[in-house]
Parts: C-alpha cells; sequence; structure tokens
C-alpha cells in the first residue's frame, strides 16, 4: 500500500483506508494501486514463460494503473531489452530514476548499459538494423539478409531483426530457412504477434507448394539454391529402387571382389610379414639376454643403492601426503591436540618439502616440541620435589637431548642437582660446566659456579678425610702389632719360667 495520502502528502499508519488528516477516502486508490500488483504479477508469470509480449502489454496496464510502480516499470526496461529493444528499455529506466532516486535497481540499469563497451554494442546493432532496411527498401535482399546475419551473430535476441530476417526469406521464397528463423524469434517471444504471422504464412506456403494447382502432388520439385532456382522431377520410392537396383548390384560384385583379392593376396603378405617380425624379436630378445647376463652385477648394484632409496623413504608419505599430514598436524596443533600432531609430524617426508612447507613444517614442530618439552618438564619438576631423582634425570636429559637450552638453562640445572643428589658428581660437573660455557650470562649459570665450587671443596674434603682415614689405619696396625709382639714376650717368658720351675722341682 501507499504510505503517503495523495492528496495532501502526509504519512498514512498502516491499512489505512481514509486519510487522518485531509479525510479523504482512499479505497478506489488501493483498488487502483492493487490491481496494478496483480497485472505486475501477471507479467512475471508471463516473461517466466517466454511470452514476453504479453508479459509488455500487462506491463503497460500496470503502469497505467499506476505509474509510480516502480518494480513494474523496471521489469518492462528488462523485457524491452530482452527483445533488443534498448532504446525503450533505457526511457523506462531513466523515468523509473528519476521517480525514485535512491534503492533503485534501475540506476545499476543504467550504470551498466552506459558502459563503453555495450553503448558502442547498441549502436553498431542499431546501424545494422538500419543498413538492413534501407537495401530492403532498394530491393537489395541479399544485402539485407547477409547484414541482418552479422547483426544477430552479436544480438542474437533482437526479435525486430529476426522477424525482418524473416521476411525477407519469406520473400525470396526460402521457406525451409524462413521458418528456423521464426522459430528461433518465438523460442525467445512465444507471444509475438508478428512471428506468429509469419509462421502461419510460411506453413500456407509450404503447403501450396507441395501441391499442383488441381490438388495433385506436382511432378517436379523447385528450390533455391543461393541466386540460382533449381527445378527437378519428383520420383516415388518405386522409382528410386528401381532406378539404383544395377548400382547395388555392381557394389555387391565390388564388393566380392575385394573380398577375394584380400584372401588371396593381402593375407599371405601380412602373415609373411608377422613371421618376419617374429623372427627379429627372437633375435632381439637373445641379444638383449646376453646383454643382460653381461651386466648382471651393474644391476644388481642398482637395485641395492635403490633398496637403500627405497629404505630411506619406508613409513614415510609421498609429496602430496607430506603436505596433507603438515595441514592435519596445524589443525591438530590448532586445536590442542598435541599427541596427534606428533604423529602426523613422523609420516612427514622433510626431504620432499619445498622452502615454504619447510617454514610451516618448523613452525608446528616447534610447537609440538614446545608441548613435549612442558610435559617433560613438568614431569621432572613432579619428580625432583619427591627427591626421586633417577625418573628426574629420564625427564630432564629428554628435555636437553631436543634443546639443551630450554628455559635459559633451567632444566639442564635441575639434571645436575639430580646427579649431586644421587652423589653422581662427575655427571653434576658436567651438567653445570654446560650450563656456564652455554649460558654464560645467565642466572643459573652463577649458580652453576656455585655449585661447581661446592662440588669441589665437598670432594676435596672428602679426600683429605680419606687420606686421614688411611693414615689412622696404618697407625692402629702398628700399635696393633706391637702390642702383639710384646704379649708374644709375656708368653714366652712365661713359658720359661714354668720350665725353670719344673726343672728345679725334679
Amino acid at each position: 500500500m501507499s504510505e503517503r495520502c495523495i492528496y495532501c502528502g502526509r504519512m498514512l499508519p498502516e491499512n489505512e483506508k481514509t486519510c487522518p488528516f485531509c479525510g479523504a477516502d482512499l479505497g478506489d486508490a488501493f483498488y487502483i494501486e492493487n490491481l496494478s500488483r496483480k497485472y505486475y504479477n501477471e507479467a512475471i508469470s508471463h516473461a517466466g514463460s517466454h511470452d514476453l509480449t504479453g508479459a509488455i502489454r500487462l506491463l503497460k496496464d500496470s503502469l497505467r494503473m499506476d505509474k509510480n510502480n516502480i518494480d513494474a516499470r523496471n521489469l518492462l526496461g528488462l523485457v524491452y531489452a530482452e527483445t533488443g529493444d534498448y532504446v525503450s528499455a533505457l526511457a523506462e529506466w531513466v523515468i523509473s530514476a528519476n521517480l525514485l532516486r535512491h534503492d533503485n535497481r534501475a540506476a545499476y540499469y543504467l550504470d551498466l548499459f552506459s558502459r563503453p563497451g555495450e553503448t558502442a554494442g547498441i549502436n553498431e546493432s542499431a546501424k545494422k538494423y538500419n543498413q538492413a532496411l534501407s537495401y530492403c527498401h532498394e530491393g537489395s535482399c541479399d544485402l539485407a539478409r547477409l547484414q541482418l546475419k552479422r547483426l544477430l551473430q552479436k544480438d542474437r535476441n533482437n526479435i525486430r531483426a529476426i522477424n525482418l530476417l524473416t521476411l525477407i526469406l519469406i520473400r525470396m521464397e526460402r521457406y525451409g530457412e524462413a521458418a528456423d528463423t521464426v522459430r528461433d524469434a518465438l523460442k525467445i517471444d512465444a507471444g509475438n504477434i508478428t512471428s506468429l504471422r509469419y509462421q502461419e504464412a510460411i506453413r500456407v506456403a509450404l503447403k501450396e507448394s507441395g501441391k499442383g494447382s488441381h490438388g495433385k502432388k506436382a511432378t517436379v520439385i523447385s528450390f533455391q539454391d543461393g541466386n540460382d532456382s533449381v527445378t527437378m522431377p519428383r520420383m516415388s520410392a518405386g522409382d528410386l529402387i528401381n532406378g539404383s537396383r544395377s548400382t547395388i548390384i555392381n557394389i555387391i560384385i565390388g564388393i566380392g571382389i575385394g573380398l577375394l583379392i584380400c584372401f588371396f593376396l593381402v593375407v599371405p603378405t601380412i602373415r609373411q610379414e608377422a613371421e618376419n617380425k617374429a623372427s627379429n624379436k627372437l633375435v632381439k630378445s637373445n641379444q638383449t639376454a646376453t646383454t643382460n647376463k653381461n651386466s648382471i652385477s651393474q644391476l644388481q648394484a642398482e637395485v641395492k643403492s635403490l633398496k637403500k632409496e627405497l629404505e630411506n623413504y619406508t613409513g614415510k608419505a609421498d609429496m602430496q601426503s607430506s603436505y596433507e599430514q603438515i595441514i592435519a598436524a596445524q589443525a591438530a596443533v590448532s586445536s590442542g591436540d598435541m599427541d596427534s600432531a606428533k604423529s602426523l609430524l613422523q609420516s612427514v617426508n622433510t626431504s620432499l618439502l619445498g622452502t615454504n612447507a619447510q617454514s610451516l613444517y618448523n613452525s608446528v614442530n616447534a610447537a609440538v616440541n614446545a608441548d613435549q618439552l612442558k610435559k617433560l618438564y613438568d614431569a621432572g619438576e613432579e619428580a625432583y620435589s619427591k627427591k626421586d631423582y633417577q625418573n628426574a634425570i629420564n625427564n630432564y636429559s629428554q628435555i636437553t637431548a631436543i634443546e639443551e637450552t630450554y628455559g635459559d638453562g633451567d632444566a639442564l640445572y635441575r639434571l645436575g642437582e639430580c646427579y649431586e643428589g644421587l652423589q653422581q658428581y662427575d655427571k653434576a660437573v658436567a651438567s653445570y660446566q654446560r650450563i656456564v660455557e652455554l649460558l654464560p650470562d645467565k642466572e643459573d649459570a652463577r649458580k652453576a659456579k656455585n655449585r661447581l665450587n661446592r662440588i669441589q671443596s665437598k670432594t676435596s674434603s672428602t679426600s683429605q678425610n680419606e687420606d686421614n682415614n688411611e693414615n689412622a689405619g696404618n697407625d692402629n696396625n702398628l700399635t696393633e702389632n706391637n702390642d702383639n709382639a710384646g704379649n708374644n714376650g709375656d708368653n714366652g717368658a712365661a713359658g720359661t719360667d714354668a720350665g725353670n720351675n719344673a726343672e728345679a722341682a725334679q
């Protein structure tokens, strides 16, 4: 419905049939607007079934009811353009653009047809059509026909040009071509009155040309071949068979002679050639076998080399599969599934990757390694906190094998502490020294130096204690030996005294 009153121009409430401002009765106006919409909807149906003439008539009725029906006016321009009447189409779109300046498809259509290429094409079609009309007025139907065919090669939907070409062909009595052209016109616009009239005229002309003056079939056939008129006698099916009987017999005899020639001359020659080819192939095969025997060692070496190359590719994907695995691994990393990403990267053949693919592989692998390293570090920290130094060493060793400076040396420092906790001072010293070499400016390097000094002090004091213990042991052994010697002397003296006493008793 209209949004404004057609009398006072003020905005109307929805579904209001009486203007609340001026009191005008808008019932008839609404009826006319609905009727315009009805014609517009029927025109859409006709246009969908290629009845462009009917669509044009209904759209004109719609605009006659409501000239402000923008949709109907735009559709009328499109239908005109479909039939090749670009002047009328542009006129409707210009009117539509002036009636509604915003949110109007007519502006798009005008912009589309105002492009240099489109404008030049429209002008060229108009010039060719006018030239063809000029040729017709001068009686040069052949020139007009050629001009229209050139026009229709670029503008196939120009109904006026197709109808003019049909009329020229009817005038030249070339009814077969005329029937084809009028059929093309009706494919574009099934309701075109001119095309339908020409179609009926062609049908009548073809019907009359097939009969004699007394209703009997004509004994001759006349048709136009270019600028020449050709007349030939009409022949029945029986006449054609009787006239071609001898020709058929000659063809059959020729086929029989050809088969005999093939059997007695061609077949033996082909057989001999086949035998010669077989002999030559046998000789070549023997020569090839001899050559192969001489190169067995070389071939075996090549086989070994190829097997080694194949082993390098065992379990690896080809180039396309490698790229797919990298992309799938990247998606797995994005979703947080690092285990799947790690499994996918293991089947990638890095030797087949290009520069960009290698860069992507490195970034995905770095993300996977970062996740793996973090898990190992967390597991090592948990074991270290429980003083389970051996499990902690296993985790920290895996980290340093992948990235020796992980966490600015934290993993390497923890590894040294675990070795120190197990009193494996040599390995602890190696870990601390490695931190000092790789990261001399880091905090872990300072702490590693302190640890080294402590271990050195501890090992020095331990060595001194061992030496002292060894010396003390030697002194104790000497004292024990002296005590034993004294005891043995006392025992001897006692024995001597006992002997002396025994002798005295006797």
